[in-house]
């Protein structure tokens, strides 16, 4: 099972002809889920390392950009509204998704607070249908 959970991510995020069309179809119901569990997601800030079906999935949820077309100023380097998607696994019938949501303020010695809140979630497929699991939420 580890072999090919981990054939099945190396095609997921490098692209594999043979790999399950549902895959798509997966993101798809996990952004989803995400988002309609949280206020605020505008946009999905996605880097390079995530292939562009994985991009194309979360386009059709919410607008996708690289972190280089995020809006920056002196006080921020990720707007209100923005997710950093840091992973996205698929493994069978799990995944995880994990990011931080904006606003993330440059960095100032006497401000503690102003780093976003960071997600770490789990789902789980049960009768064909991806379910919300256990999450972490952490702000600071």
């Amino acid at each position: 099972m580890k072999g090919s959970a981990f054939v099945l991510m190396s095609c997921f995020f490098v692209g594999c002809a043979s790999a399950p069309s549902r895959v798509d179809s997966d993101v798809v119901s996990i952004a989803k889920q995400f988002v309609s569990s949280r206020s605020g997601i505008a946009a999905f800030v996605v880097s390079p390392e995530f292939d562009a079906r994985t991009r194309n999935a979360l386009a059709l949820i919410r607008p996708v950009v690289s972190p280089e077309a995020v809006p920056k100023s002196e006080k921020v380097t990720l707007p209100e509204g923005y997710f950093l998607l840091k992973a996205l696994r698929l493994n069978g019938d799990d995944a995880e998704i994990a990011g931080t949501l904006g606003p993330l303020y440059v960095p100032h010695p006497r401000e503690f607070f102003g780093c976003g809140v960071t997600y770490r979630i789990s789902f789980h497929r049960q009768g064909g249908t991806w379910r919300e699991g256990i999450g972490q939420q952490v702000v600071c």
